[in-house]
C-alpha cells in the first residue's frame, strides 16, 4: 500500500513537471517579435572612430554626435546584430558617452501590444576603451539591474516584462563605466486575440465586463477594434457578440 502510494505521488509529480514544462515551451513558441514604426533618441557618439546610428532614416542628422533623431528607425532595430566588440572595423554598434549624455530610448509601435520580454545586445569589453553592460536598464517606469557576465564577449539581455500592454515602451539606461555599446533591442509580444478585452489570453464571456469598460471610456484597446476600423465603438458590439458566440 505504501509502495503504491509513494508511486501515484512520484507519478503525480511527473505529470505536473511535464505540464509546467509544456506551459512553458507553448508560451514562448506562441511569442511573436514586434518591430517599432519608430523611435527616437540622442544619436550616438565618438571620435576618430564614430558609434553613431548611421542608418536613421527620420528627422535629424544621423552624422554628428548625439543629434536628436525622431520619426524613424535605423540601426538599433535593424536586426543585425555582431558577436564582435566595438573595436573591430565596421561593427553595427551605436554608442553612448552615458556620463555626458543621457541614453534615453523612445519606441512607438503601430497598436497596442502584451509585451512578454525587451532583449537588448550590449557590447562587453570588460572597460577596455571604458565600454561595459550598463549597470541598470529601466522600461517603463521598472528597474532592471544588469550582471556583468564573465568574459569579454557582447552578449544579450533579456528583461521580463511580462503585462506590459502598450504601444509604445520607454527605455532609460544607466552606464556602468564610461561607454555603452548597443547593436540591437528586440521586442516580443504575445499575439493579438480579438476580444480577450481582459487579456487572459482567450475571448469569452469574461471579457464582457471589460468590454463595456473601454465602450464607456473612450479609450483605444486593440483588442476591443473587433471589427478592426481603428476605434472602439457601438460598431463593435455585432462582432464582439459573433465572437462569444463561436466560442
Amino acid at each position: 500500500m505504501k509502495f503504491a502510494l509513494v508511486t501515484a505521488l512520484a507519478m503525480f509529480r511527473n505529470a505536473i513537471l511535464l505540464l509546467a514544462i509544456h506551459l512553458l515551451c507553448s508560451s514562448a513558441a506562441g511569442q511573436i517579435v514586434v518591430a517599432p514604426v519608430a523611435y527616437e533618441t540622442r544619436n550616438g557618439g565618438g571620435g576618430e572612430f564614430g558609434y553613431r546610428d548611421e542608418l536613421y532614416d527620420g528627422s535629424g542628422n544621423n552624422a554628428a554626435n548625439y543629434s536628436v533623431l525622431t520619426g524613424g528607425t535605423g540601426d538599433l532595430t535593424d536586426g543585425i546584430i555582431t558577436n564582435q566588440n566595438w573595436n573591430n572595423n565596421n561593427v553595427p554598434y551605436v554608442g553612448w558617452q552615458w556620463e555626458t549624455q543621457n541614453i534615453d530610448i523612445f519606441f512607438q509601435f503601430d497598436q497596442q501590444y502584451l509585451f512578454e520580454s525587451v532583449r537588448i545586445w550590449f557590447d562587453d569589453s570588460n572597460g577596455v576603451g571604458g565600454v561595459s553592460p550598463p549597470s541598470t536598464v529601466t522600461i517603463n517606469g521598472t528597474q532592471f539591474s544588469v550582471i556583468d557576465p564573465p568574459g569579454s564577449l557582447p552578449f544579450v539581455e533579456t528583461f521580463n516584462t511580462s503585462g506590459l500592454f502598450t504601444e509604445s515602451i520607454s527605455v532609460q539606461i544607466e552606464g556602468r563605466t564610461e561607454w555603452v555599446m548597443i547593436s540591437e533591442f528586440e521586442f516580443r509580444s504575445m499575439p493579438l486575440i480579438l476580444g480577450d478585452v481582459n487579456l487572459d489570453f482567450v475571448a469569452d464571456f469574461s471579457d464582457i465586463p471589460a468590454f463595456i469598460t473601454v465602450l464607456q471610456s473612450g479609450e483605444f484597446q486593440a483588442a476591443a477594434d473587433v471589427d478592426l476600423n481603428g476605434e472602439v465603438n457601438f460598431l463593435d458590439i455585432p462582432a464582439f457578440i459573433a465572437i462569444l458566440m463561436s466560442q
